[in-house]
């Protein structure tokens, strides 16, 4: 009796030791767990977040945007009414959706894969870019295409996509929006929002400086990466701290074909900072098609700047200043637009002058914003870049230059 109760009492220790031992695997497995909830959370969103849509635009959405009538007119069969447009599925690009509760962004079937979202984009910067207008607005066309490369991006973050395949496809939005912004910089705010346009071109060049450091812990060097630093100075040529992030600058001696053209950008910068606009304008003349876009929102807050210094230092009742010279110095196209340009900042020159008087008396008016959108529609400089380029296969080139090098 008394061995059969030992071994009652020792199966009992057993089993208590074996579901405390077992409550004990339970505690750290739930600890790990909630330690580490949002890590693990990332791991599996990433696994599952692997796009298997293979074209521009999922049939699902297609067939639930052509339900509610928001099929785009670039992506309607031709001669399709556009009271009920009728979707062309080969033309048909996957529209932008802001990121909302319950949504699912995440699901494989609605995601593109790499060389789906390389496709779409060749299509909006080839096929789409060079459609005419017709009666259709410049704004219209622009816009649709602002928004599918939006879209673009955000399958890009959803599914974290190495350099290797986003470098691609955000050089050459970077380059489509940097040309674009500078066209439609010249119409009517109601029809454009340029403040939506300098936003999404700083997330793109925030994104592009993300994958070049990822570039860089690979020590892989990006292919086109000093003419991409060479745009991220000239957009950000204000902000003087800009001169001394690390990647600028670095280790570009090595390279002697680029040199030459990063001196000029540092000369631009410095030139700037310094107020040398005489030789900023020099300089402007040496630049790219696209660096000159980066810079053209500026150009006219710099020659305001300059006009201001050129007020003090010819002030003087006797001195006639040509207006020849100063439309040399200032880069505009005609005397014409110089005329105009000195009238909206507070000088009065009639059409029949050929002179200017300077006086420091006279206070140079500085522009609002929409003073300076105003001033520009009404310029021609030859540095402005009107809708002809937008239709031109020199753009189109120039947008998927080196598409395939990094």
């Amino acid at each position: 009796m008394l061995f059969i109760c030992m071994n009652v009492i020792y199966l009992y220790e057993f089993i208590c030791f074996q579901l405390f031992y077992i409550l004990f695997l339970f505690k750290r497995i739930f600890y790990f767990f909630f330690k580490y909830f949002w890590i693990i959370k990332i791991l599996i969103e990433k696994v599952m977040a692997q796009g298997s849509c293979t074209a521009m635009c999922p049939h699902q959405e297609i067939k639930e945007r052509e339900k509610k009538g928001r099929i785009h007119f670039l992506e309607t069969v031709q001669g399709s009414n556009l009271k009920s447009p009728v979707a062309d599925y080969a033309k048909c690009v996957k529209e932008y959706v802001r990121s909302a509760a319950g949504s699912k962004k995440t699901d494989p079937k609605l995601l593109r894969t790499p060389e789906a979202l390389y496709k779409t984009t060749t299509y909006l910067l080839g096929s789409v870019l060079e459609t005419p207008n017709h009666s259709k607005s410049l704004v219209s066309k622009t816009s649709f295409i602002s928004d599918r490369l939006r879209c673009v991006r955000q399958d890009i973050v959803i599914q974290q996509l190495s350099w290797r395949y986003a470098v691609p496809i955000l050089e050459r939005i970077i380059r489509y929006h940097i040309a674009v912004f500078n066209l439609l910089m010249y119409e009517r705010l109601n029809d454009y929002d340029p403040v939506l346009n300098n936003v999404l071109l700083d997330s793109y060049m925030g994104d592009w400086c993300e994958y070049y450091d990822a570039a860089q812990l690979e020590n892989n060097h990006l292919y086109n990466r000093y003419e991409f630093i060479s745009y991220y100075i000239l957009l950000n040529i204000q902000n003087s701290a800009i001169y001394y992030k690390e990647f600028i600058f670095k280790n570009y001696h090595s390279h002697c074909d680029i040199r030459e053209e990063l001196d000029i950008i540092r000369a631009l910068f410095e030139c700037y900072h310094k107020k040398n606009y005489y030789r900023f304008f020099r300089l402007v003349k040496k630049l790219t098609f696209l660096q000159s876009c980066c810079l053209i929102k500026m150009y006219n807050i710099i020659r305001i700047n300059f006009l201001k210094q050129l007020n003090v230092a010819y002030s003087n009742k006797s001195l006639k200043f040509p207006l020849d010279k100063l439309k040399e110095w200032m880069l505009f196209n005609s005397t014409d637009d110089t005329r105009i340009f000195l009238n909206a900042c507070g000088f009065s020159v009639p059409s029949t002058v050929l002179f200017l008087y300077f006086d420091k008396n006279i206070v140079v008016k500085d522009l609002s914003a929409v003073e300076l959108i105003e001033l520009n529609s009404t310029l021609s400089s030859e540095m402005l870049f009107r809708e002809n380029q937008l239709e031109s296969k020199f753009l189109v080139d120039t947008i998927n230059k080196n598409d395939g090098d990094v």
